[in-house]
Formats: structure tokens, C-alpha cells, sequence
């Protein structure tokens, strides 16, 4: 559901049945205007000069279908005899366009994709709002089935010319190797494709027949063998491959983090428990379900699910319907651009994804209940392994995919991390970059990183980094750990910052001999890794039982507030990390002030103490400025303290 829609949705709930009619009467009658101002340019050849006054007109026309539009089911609040004329004037508009579509320039075809995108998704087109039912039964009147079937017919016959340009010689050319500027182009041709997998249930068969990847293969994917076999090669040919790449002198990469890729993660195969494998190919639907649970979800989602029933009825009461089938089969090499998963096949999954979140709204759904997701994703993580360079439409698919199931945050990172050098500062740094640009979309799409976030090969990625003692990259990580601490949450935060971070590592980053790998460290220990104000810590006395009182609406930041749904749970986690802090820092004071006091941390480091200490209370103190200001929705930006004078340079923008 757009923003727009979402809008309009919380308007119409407050609306009365007269007022909805009254507006949908109004829409209409402007729709008839509209439409017939649309026929007569379309009817007449449209030269250069015209294109304008078309351009325009058309232009209008998408905006007017984009308001007034209605969910599943709402027909009722409509008076019927306005929404068939609604239905036969867009029925008119859809027949003209499909007329001229073939002689209409490369550059101004866009525009009429986008056109014939909307008309089809349009609500008053939609299976329950024309009483198409899960098992076939239909209340439709005569007139409705009249319209059903014009509306197939022009839905094949789009299909049918928007495939036979994709199969052009020169659109296969553009696309293996598409500028920027064609990308408009494609990704409208691709928006159409993924409105037609879920109306034209034959294109789905096709699609999901082009996109499946060898049983063999997917098991190679998920468990992480290296390299991935080509998509038609056997088994033993893969296995000598991966046997002769072994080699003793290869250098450290962050693969080998302690070689523990989370069996866990690998078994659930985005958060299924059964191979799609050992399904029937367009039986998406586990058997064992009960029907009734089946129906309930074919229900909430019918623009979803229940196309194949709207199709039926069309086949069964419409004249030509057959001749419209022979329409899918009469090109095929558009779908070469799905089984070699060209460009065009990224910019698919992209628009399928927005398509069924679009539909979706707000309202839950799992992503694998629906035909061939599980197919589309399999597909897409092997072509996402074997890519040298994370392009933007492959970060775009992965973005899209994260809409679907975060989990996957935990393979693209696993796969990233497996092929840098760690010994290569500007793969390093990429890669890193290409975690966080992850982690920002799911803060910006307000979601947190799922439960099952594998925080045990983060660490390890971390450790191979922090052990080549290499200053930059270790403040560069601090640096990505200090902008998004935010989006760690339970057990991931435990392990990460208590286990990891302040266990192992504690000494090595607060003691560091480098002054900004030191000042990073301890700023973030300062302002990050707790997320309650210290003073309300210091104030319960540090204490259990008051501190799982502490009102979570005075945590740090907005973003950084602990999950509620738990909040004895994340205080306590909270209240370790801040634990452990002060027991770090009374440490360091103590072996530092003692000479005679058992070595924590080796004597190498103790040079470096008094500087700390110094440097780390004066964060401290700038902390309690913060603070007092009352602006803790806003961090600090990251600063180092290392030119002279102790003067406070910002070294981020945050």
C-alpha cells in the first residue's frame, strides 16, 4: 500500500456509506471526462508535435487512478451501475492503448507501461469485489462476467506484447548490457511482469519454472561450500573444483571466522523448515494445512491467491478465452532473461517484492506461503554469490528481499564477509559498507535485526579484524559499531558488546596505542553501549530490582529505547553491560595505582592508562552535558580528542 493509499484508507474509515458514494460518483463522473478526452488522442495517429498534449493527458489520467481507489471486499459501499461504467470506461482507455502500444517510441513507452500498470491493479477489476470466491463459486451478475472477460482478454493481450518486445533480439542485447537510462524502461516492463505472475497463472508457472535452481546447487548455497558450481554442472565436477582451490598459501580471509557458519541459520532456509524441493512445483501451499486456514489467507489476500479462480471463470464464459491462452506460449525467449538471471530478472524481483508489500499494507503475512517465493529467493542468493561486484540493482533486490524476511541479512553478511581479504584494506572497507548500508534500510523501514541475527559470526568477522591490529580499519569498525549500536537488541547486545567487546576485548581497544582507535572505544562506551541514562542507573543505586523499574521512556535516543515487550529482560541485559563497564575502568585504575597488584592486562599497555583514564572521564563529563541539555533523542557525533590541547574535533557526521 502506497503512502498516498494509506492516506486515503484512514480518511474513508470515517467517512459514512453516503459520503463514500457520493465521492466515488464523483470520481467516476470525472473518470468518464478523463477517458473520453484520452480516447480521442489515442484514436488518431500521434505524431511528435502531439506527443505532448498525450504525455499530459495520459499523465492526468495515472494520477485520477491513483485516488479513490478502494480495498478488496468495498465494492458494496459503491453504487454498482458506477462501478461498471468505471469498469468500461478503463476497459476503453486499456484497448486503445494496447492498439498503438506496438507504434509507440522507445523513449515514450514508460509512460504507457505505467499506464496499463495501474489500470490493471485497480480494485474494481479485483476477484471479491467481483465475487470470484476461493473454490470458484461466483455471485457476479451477467454483466460482470461480460467485463471479467474483457478484462482477460486485454490482460493476455498485454502480456502478450509486452513479452514479444522483451523477446526482441535488440531488447535481449539492451538488457546484457543496459545503460542507467534504459533502467526506467525495464523496471516498468518488470513492474508489469510481476502484476501478471499473480493474474496470468500460467506466467507463473513459467517464471518459476526459469528461475528454479538445481536441488544440488541450493544445497551448496545454504551450506555455505565455496565456489558455487555453475548452474548446469554435476555434483563431482563442483567437488574437484572445491578440493583444488584449497590452498595452504591463500591469504586470511574472514571465511575463516572461526569456521562455525551458524547451523542454525543454514537448517532454516529463510525461515522454512521444508525444501521447496520436496514439493510439487506450483504447490507453494504445505498439504497438511487445514483447508479452512488455507482459505482464511486466500481471503485476506485475494489480489494474491485467488487469480487462478478469476481465470478459470473467464475460460469457462468468455469467447476467444482459449485463443488468449495460445497468447503465453507464442514467446519464450523473454524468459531467458529469468533462467540466466540477466538484469531484467533483478529489476523482477525488486517490483514483485513492492507489488505484494504494496498489496499487503500493514497486515501480516508470511512470505512463503505465497507460489514460487521460496524459488524466487533461492535463485536470487546464487546469483547474488557468484557476482564480483554488489551492483545497485543486486544491493536493491537484497534491500527488497529484506522486506520479505530479515533473516537474510545473516547470509548476505556471511557471504560478504567470505570473500574479503582481510589483509586488503578496500575490500575491508566495502564490505563493511555493504553491512551498513543493510543495517540503514532496516532503520529506515523501522525494523530491527531478527532474532535469529547470527551475533556469534559477527564477533568473529570483528576478531579477525581487531587481531591484525590494523588502526584504521579498527577505528573504522568502532566508527560502524558507534552508528549502529541502535539496531542491536537481547541476547545479539549480550554477545556482542558484553561478551565480545568488553570480555575479550576490552583492554586491547580502551588501552589501544593508537589515540583514536582509544577515544572511539571509549565513546562508545559512554554514549552507545548502555541505552538508560546513567544518571537514572546511578540514582537506583545500581541496583536489580529498582533497575527493572527504571521508566524505558527515559532510555537514549528514540531509536535506541530497549524493546518494551520485555523490559525486565533488556534492563537486566542493560544493567550487566553497565556493570561491566565500571568494573573494566576500576581495573585499569587499580593495576595503574597499584604496582603490586595482580596483572590483568599486560605491562606493554600500561603506558597508555593514564591517557585513557584522562581521555575517557572527560567523554564522561561531556556525557553529563549532554545529558542535562534534555536532547537525548540526538547522539553526539564521534570525535577524537588527539590534536593538541585536548581540543574536541568532529571527525563524523552522525
Amino acid at each position: 500500500m502506497s503512502w498516498l493509499q494509506g492516506v486515503m484508507a484512514k480518511i474513508e474509515a470515517f467517512r459514512t456509506p453516503g459520503e463514500i458514494k457520493s465521492r466515488y460518483s464523483e470520481w467516476t463522473e470525472n473518470l468518464t471526462k478523463k477517458c473520453a478526452n484520452l480516447n480521442v488522442l489515442l484514436d488518431r495517429t500521434i505524431s511528435p508535435a502531439q506527443f505532448k498534449t498525450v504525455f499530459q493527458a495520459m499523465s492526468d489520467f495515472n494520477r485520477h487512478l491513483s485516488i479513490e481507489d478502494f480495498q478488496e471486499g468495498e465494492v458494496e459501499n459503491r453504487i454498482p451501475i458506477q462501478v461498471n461504467l468505471a469498469r468500461k470506461n478503463m476497459l476503453d482507455v486499456w484497448d486503445k492503448i494496447i492498439n498503438i502500444l506496438g507504434n509507440v517510441e522507445k523513449n515514450h513507452l514508460t509512460l504507457f507501461i505505467i499506464t496499463l500498470q495501474k489500470l490493471t491493479v485497480r480494485s474494481e477489476f479485483d476477484p471479491v469485489n467481483l465475487r470470484v470466491h476461493v473454490r470458484g463459486r461466483i455471485d457476479c451478475s451477467e454483466e460482470d462476467i461480460i467485463l471479467l472477460c474483457k478484462y482477460r482478454h486485454l490482460l493476455y493481450q498485454t502480456h502478450g506484447i509486452t513479452v514479444s518486445k522483451l523477446s526482441e533480439q535488440r531488447s535481449i542485447d539492451t538488457v546484457h548490457n543496459m545503460l542507467p537510462s534504459s533502467y526506467g524502461l525495464y523496471s516498468a516492463y518488470a513492474r508489469l511482469i510481476a502484476i501478471h505472475y499473480f493474474h496470468i497463472p500460467p506466467v507463473q508457472v513459467q517464471i518459476m519454472q526459469n528461475v528454479k535452481i538445481d536441488a544440488t546447487i541450493a544445497k551448496h548455497l545454504w551450506n555455505f561450500e565455496y565456489p558455487l558450481p555453475p548452474p548446469d554442472a554435476p555434483l563431482t565436477d563442483f567437488e574437484n573444483d572445491l578440493v583444488s582451490s584449497q590452498s595452504p598459501s591463500s591469504p586470511a580471509r574472514l571465511e575463516n571466522v572461526g569456521n562455525s557458519m551458524s547451523p542454525s541459520f543454514g537448517a532454516k532456509r529463510v525461515g522454512r523448515s521444508v525444501s521447496f524441493y520436496d514439493r510439487e512445483l506450483v504447490d507453494s501451499i504445505d498439504t497438511n494445512k487445514k483447508i479452512a486456514e488455507i482459505e482464511k489467507i486466500h481471503h485476506e489476500f485475494p489480489s494474491l491467491f485467488l487469480w487462478v479462480h478469476y481465470d478459470e471463470l473467464a475460460m469457462y464464459n468468455g469467447n476467444g478465452a482459449k485463443t488468449d491462452l495460445n497468447i503465453i506460449y507464442k514467446e519464450d525467449a523473454w524468459l531467458t532473461l529469468f533462467k540466466k538471471r540477466t538484469l531484467f530478472f533483478l529489476f523482477f524481483i525488486k517490483e514483485w517484492t513492492d507489488h505484494v508489500n504494496q498489496i499487503k499494507g500493514n497486515r501480516e503475512l508470511k512470505f512463503d506461503e505465497i507460489p514460487g517465493y521460496n524459488l524466487i529467493v533461492e535463485s536470487f542468493l546464487y546469483h547474488f554469490r557468484t557476482q564480483k561486484y554488489l551492483t545497485k540493482p543486486v544491493m536493491d533486490c537484497s534491500f527488497a528481499l529484506l522486506t520479505c524476511d530479515s533473516s537474510l541479512i545473516n547470509f548476505f553478511m556471511k557471504t560478504i564477509f567470505t570473500r574479503t581479504n582481510v589483509y586488503n584494506f578496500t575490500a575491508v572497507v566495502d564490505s563493511l559498507t555493504k553491512i551498513e548500508e543493510w543495517f540503514a534500510f532496516l532503520t529506515k523501514s523501522e525494523s530491527s535485526l531478527p532474532q535469529t541475527f547470527d551475533a556469534q559470526y559477527y564477533c568473529s568477522a570483528l576478531e579477525v579484524v581487531f587481531e591484525t591490529d590494523h588502526h584504521q580499519l579498527i577505528a573504522r569498525f568502532l566508527q560502524h559499531l558507534y552508528s549502529f549500536a541502535h539496531i542491536f537488541s537481547g541476547e545479539s547486545r549480550r554477545i556482542i558488546f558484553g561478551e565480545f567487546l568488553l570480555k575479550k576485548f576490552f583492554f586491547t581497544l580502551f588501552l589501544h596505542w593508537d589515540e583514536v582507535v582509544r577515544n572511539y572505544f571509549q565513546q562508545f562506551l559512554v554514549f552507545k553501549m548502555v541505552r538508560i541514562k546513567r544518571s537514572d542507573l546511578r540514582k537506583k543505586g545500581f541496583m536489580a530490582p529498582e533497575l527493572s523499574d527504571v521508566n524505558l521512556k527515559n532510555s537514549i535516543g528514540s531509536s535506541d529505547q530497549p524493546d518494551q515487550s520485555k523490559p525486565n529482560e533488556n534492563t537486566i541485559i542493560e544493567e550487566e553491560l553497565y556493570g561491566k563497564i565500571n568494573a573494566m575502568i576500576k581495573i585499569v585504575e587499580d593495576q595503574l595505582r597499584d604496582g603490586s597488584a595482580p596483572k590483568i592486562y599486560s605491562k606493554e599497555l600500561e603506558i597508555y592508562a593514564p591517557k585513557a583514564i584522562s581521555d575517557y572521564k572527560q567523554y564522561v563529563s561531556k556525557y553529563n552535558q549532554w545529558e542535562e541539555k534534555g536532547d537525548t533523542t540526538r547522539m553526539p557525533a564521534l570525535t577524537s580528542l588527539s590534536l593538541t590541547n585536548g581540543r574536541s574535533i568532529n571527525l563524523e557526521k552522525h
